[in-house]
């Protein structure tokens, strides 16, 4: 559905920065080099969930509408999360038979999700995994949080924001993911204090409250989480799961010296078992996956489209004001959290990545003063010409 939207917008004339084309003639080599090592179906995979999403924001560069699409971005995170964590919070309570049957099915494979029985696992929602459903509410979570302290809201639509960002906050913490529970408030920290409201007080307020419930509200549903020691920061050193994500920073490092052009896209990851016909294994750490597929030269190109994001958006959170303010704030903190759950799991590189893209080409574009709000302002028609046409 995405790709003739993606080709009408590509033919437009050229304004994106040229870190963005490289990369995506890298991607192509990349999708190219991955059909002959690992196979048509597991680079398909990989050019579906990485290479049309960055299509997209090269779409989204080139094109009008780019702020609309942007903004339906974070409207989809304001509606959307509160329903998808109601159906989490349901499932652990009195959860479908479909999703105990799934459960039943997968237990030899889901060894870390709990037990098939109501309250004792790890929810999951209408997703695959408690992973994809926790990262979509922690976006979900930092959206509601920034319209909360930035918007200009009526009381009644406060008392609806607050109450949408309970049931997320709720169902994060029944998850379990830590990645995601830590990311809400680190990438809330890494964006809000740096815009220059005077509500610099409220932010940090809010940050250090989020904070503290992502530590303690998940202990107090430990039964269905993973159990209490998830969350003790002293036990981290003899936690597996943690131990095992440590153990692959020495093989980013190894990746990154020994493997400068990468095996190709869906060589690595998930994507590799549809070409070798078993069990895939996740690798949790997505720039450890990125250089395995891309090589070095595909993660240079990516920090440097990271590095040219974060800028233009920095600079924006200290000019923007209002509505304006309030968007670049959120695409701002939601690729701070992309970018942090990264150390644990490729969510970049996952079927959530076009939230990510979308965010970044909002960041580079969008929270750019520049034509783009020019040309959305003539399209939308100023008051002038509104005023003029009624007269004639």
């Amino acid at each position: 559905m995405l790709l003739p939207v993606v080709i009408a917008a590509l033919r437009q004339p050229d304004r994106s920065p040229p870190a963005f084309w490289w990369f995506a003639g890298w991607l192509a080599v990349s999708a190219v080099n991955g059909v002959a090592q690992g196979g048509l179906p597991a680079a398909l995979f990989a050019l579906v969930t990485q290479g049309l999403p960055f299509a997209a924001a090269l779409a989204m560069l080139q094109s009008r509408w780019m702020g609309d699409v942007a903004r339906f971005m974070i409207r989809s995170l304001y509606a959307l999360g509160p329903v998808v964590a109601l159906y989490g919070v349901v499932q652990w309570v009195a959860p479908p038979a479909w999703d105990l049957a799934w459960l039943r099915a997968r237990q030899d494979v889901l060894i870390s999700f709990g037990l098939p029985r109501p309250g004792e696992f790890r929810i999951f929602g209408p997703a695959e995994s408690p992973g994809t459903f926790a990262a979509f509410l922690s976006l979900s979570a930092i959206a509601l949080v920034v319209i909360l302290v930035k918007g200009r809201l009526a009381v009644a639509t406060r008392v609806w924001v607050m109450a949408g960002l309970s049931i997320v906050v709720f169902g994060l913490a029944l998850s379990g993911v830590r990645t995601a529970l830590f990311a809400v408030p680190v990438a809330l920290a890494a964006t809000l204090p740096f815009h220059r409201s005077k509500g610099r007080a409220v932010a940090i307020a809010v940050i250090v409250v989020l904070a503290v419930s992502v530590v303690t509200l998940p202990r107090l549903v430990a039964a269905s989480s993973g159990g209490e020691e998830r969350y003790d920061i002293g036990e981290l050193a003899d936690d597996e799961s943690f131990q095992a994500r440590s153990s692959l920073l020495p093989a980013l490092g190894a990746a990154i010296v020994s493997n400068p052009l990468g095996d190709g896209l869906g060589t690595a990851g998930q994507a590799s078992g549809l070409s070798s016909g078993q069990t895939s294994a996740n690798i949790d750490n997505g720039y450890l996956q990125r250089t395995l597929e891309t090589g070095l030269v595909g993660l240079l190109l990516f920090l440097v489209i990271m590095l040219k994001a974060t800028a233009v958006g920095l600079r924006s959170l200290q000019q923007a004001e209002g509505a304006r303010a309030v968007t670049s704030i959120t695409l701002f903190a939601v690729v701070a959290a992309f970018l942090f759950f990264d150390l644990s799991g490729p969510l970049t590189a996952s079927n959530l990545s076009l939230y990510f893209w979308i965010a970044v080409a909002g960041l580079t574009g969008v929270s750019r003063p520049g034509e783009h709000e020019q040309e959305m302002k003539l399209r939308r028609g100023s008051p002038s010409s509104t005023a003029q046409s009624r007269h004639q």
